[in-house]
């Protein structure tokens, strides 16, 4: 018996239900991480999006970057500055009482 709620707690801890964050900046999207080069440009639009959610969520908690902390909803839009890396934390909590914490990153170069 003990051995089962071991099993069951590593189970529910852990990170099986594989929800995205997907990551965006200038043209370039990816799952994780983005890295990409836009010419001659010292920003440009990026955001973070949760993506590919396995069941219904009751709340999205931004960690990071600074920008997105005060957002509760999938995706968190910004202004990025060239070879910056913004690192993002969203902690998912679903309504059953499970929960999962996503992380990517994003950076750009301008050509200089």
């Amino acid at each position: 018996m003990k051995k089962l709620l071991m099993v069951s707690a590593l189970l529910l801890s852990s990170s099986a239900f594989a929800a995205d964050l997907r990551c965006t900046v200038g043209g370039d999207s990816q799952i994780g991480y983005c890295d990409t080069m836009i010419w001659g440009k010292r920003t440009a639009p990026a955001s973070f999006k949760v993506e590919n959610t396995s069941k219904p969520v009751s709340q999205y908690i931004w960690q990071s970057p600074s920008v997105c902390k005060s957002k509760t909803t999938a995706s968190c839009a910004f202004t990025a500055y060239s070879f910056v890396e913004y690192s993002a934390s969203v902690l998912v909590l679903y309504t059953d009482g499970t929960y999962e914490n996503l992380n990517a990153s994003l950076r750009f170069e301008d050509g200089r």
